[in-house]
Formats: C-alpha cells, sequence, structure tokens
C-alpha cells in the first residue's frame, strides 16, 4: 500500500512539472505570485490531497478486509480441526468395559468421555497424565461462541472459549438440504447414514456412529461490515463402531 501511494505522488509531480503552470511557476519566482496564479496552486493541491485520501482509504479498506478474512478462516480451521480430532476419539474403551462413549447429544452440545489412560474408569483429570477423559462442546448463544469443557462433571472442570463471532440459526433445522444456512451445530447420524432426532435420547445414543460438524462464523470487518465464513466436516466416531 505504501508502495502505490509513492508511485502515485512521483506520478502527480511529474504531472506538474510538465504542465505550463509549472513553466510559469519558475518564471514568477523572482517577480512573485498574483493571487489568481495562488488560488489555482491551492486548488491544485486539493484535489491532490483529495485523491490521496481516497486512495489511502480504499486500500486500508480493503486490506483490512483481506486481513479479517484469513484470520476468520484460520480461526475456523483451527476451532474445526480439534473438535473433529476429539469427537474421533469418542468411546476410546480399550479394556471393553462398555463406559465410555457419547453422553450428550443435542443440537448445540455434544459431550463424550475417552479412556485416555486405559484402565477402564472414567477418571478425574490428572494433570501428571494429562488424562481428559470427559470432553464437552456446546454453543454459548448468548455470547456467540463455542466453548470446550474439559473433565465437566469432575473434580476440577477447565471451561475456555475455543472460537468466536460464532453464528449458529436456531431451531428448526432442515439438514437434508444444501444450504449450511440451516444446519445446526451438531447433527448426528447411524450406521445407515439417517439422521437421529435431537437431543439424543439415552436409549439411541449407542447409535451414532457419525457426526457432522458445521460451524459459521461472522468476523467484524470495519467499515466493510461483517466477513463471513462456514465450513461443514462428517466426522467418523470410530470407536463407537465396535
Amino acid at each position: 500500500m505504501k508502495t502505490t501511494l509513492i508511485l502515485f505522488i512521483a506520478w502527480l509531480v511529474k504531472q506538474i512539472k510538465k504542465s505550463v503552470w509549472h513553466k510559469r511557476l519558475l518564471a514568477r519566482a523572482c517577480t512573485g505570485f498574483t493571487l489568481v496564479e495562488m488560488l489555482v496552486v491551492i486548488a491544485m493541491i486539493s484535489v491532490m490531497l483529495a485523491a490521496l485520501v481516497g486512495l489511502f482509504i480504499t486500500l486500508s479498506k480493503s486490506y483490512t478486509t483481506e486481513e479479517v478474512s484469513a484470520n476468520a478462516q484460520q480461526d475456523l480451521r483451527a476451532a474445526m480441526n480439534i473438535i473433529t480430532r476429539d469427537i474421533r476419539m469418542a468411546g476410546l474403551d480399550p479394556t471393553l468395559s462398555g463406559n465410555f462413549g457419547i453422553i450428550t447429544a443435542e443440537d448445540d452440545k455434544v459431550r463424550f468421555t475417552i479412556d485416555t489412560n486405559m484402565n477402564g474408569a472414567i477418571d478425574d483429570y490428572d494433570p501428571l497424565i494429562g488424562n481428559y477423559e470427559r470432553i464437552t462442546y456446546f454453543y454459548d448463544r448468548p455470547n456467540n461462541r463455542i466453548d470446550q469443557i474439559l473433565d465437566e462433571g469432575g473434580a476440577a472442570p477447565e471451561q475456555d472459549e475455543l472460537i468466536g463471532y460464532v453464528f449458529i440459526p436456531s431451531a428448526p433445522y432442515d439438514i437434508t438440504n444444501d444450504s449450511l444456512d440451516d444446519n445446526p451445530l451438531f447433527s448426528y447420524h447411524d450406521e445407515d447414514g439417517n439422521i437421529i432426532a435431537t437431543p439424543v435420547i439415552a436409549g439411541d445414543l449407542s447409535n451414532i456412529r457419525e457426526v457432522r460438524l458445521t460451524i459459521k462464523v461472522r468476523f467484524p470487518a470495519g467499515a466493510k461490515g461483517t466477513v463471513e465464513r462456514v465450513l461443514s466436516t462428517r466426522i467418523q466416531a470410530r470407536n463407537l463402531w465396535f
């Protein structure tokens, strides 16, 4: 942007040097200027400044929009990757204890357990091991953000914002169409791809094989308003197939 402004100023100076007025100004350098000539010079300078200010504003808006777009896309992908990674591990139960799986399955919330220390029991978080065995993701609608809760229901749960500026529409949803604007944060599917009604009742939680995740964000972009981005993915909860 600075390079563009410098080139523009250089071009204006070159044009002025070629102009008749520039030659007259040089001739008048020793004799002074008339009022009309001063007014003409002031007018020319005003036009130059107006052009420079307009160019600067236009370039600033474009730069802001592009920067916000890049940040929105980066934050969105990071949040998607974290949630996807954890849901894929839902129900990890190497001892076949039957104690692990999805506990809560709603439009705006999913909660599940993972046997990270492989002892067959759901344990509270141990900082020496780093075993978060209870994981929750939910949409905090009043604050337009998705939060992660580690060890919910344990002795020392930890809640943090995963991504902000999230906009998820309210129910009713239409998951069957191709428009992501009508999707909830989470939808759930059985082994045949059929949609499981939400909130998923206790008897149907064991039928979940796939979770569809859709996140839409609206980041503020100054004078340009907002920048919207949406991503959706289908997550195979591979540990729930066994």
